[in-house]
């Protein structure tokens, strides 16, 4: 213990993350939503959940399907995408609510 952070609520969706989604998220191709760039993902989170988690397994404009990783589940795709977002939004249920930036 001793650790005064919270406890990572998607630890498979930030293992994902970590093996596949971080190579272009973490580099900014310049079309990818960097994570915890409240700003680059603003526009998506208006889309919603469902359509996020819909792009990242089916693949939407750049992005190939599980981010070119089929060896993931849809399971483990939704969990990856609840990670990443949840950098930048509140996640209730389906609904997301982008969090205040500290300026």
């Amino acid at each position: 213990m001793g650790c005064d952070s919270p406890e990572e609520p998607y630890p498979i969706g930030k293992d994902v993350y970590n093996r596949t989604c971080r190579y272009c998220h973490n580099t900014l191709f310049g079309y990818t939503p960097g994570i915890g760039d409240v700003a680059a993902w603003e526009s998506r989170i208006q889309q919603g959940l469902p359509t996020l988690i819909n792009h990242a397994i089916s693949g939407y404009g750049r992005m190939p399907a599980k981010g070119g990783n089929t060896q993931f589940t849809e399971q483990e795709i939704e969990e990856a995408v609840k990670f990443m977002v949840s950098k930048v939004a509140t996640i209730n249920g389906n609904e997301l609510v982008i969090k205040e930036t500290e300026e």
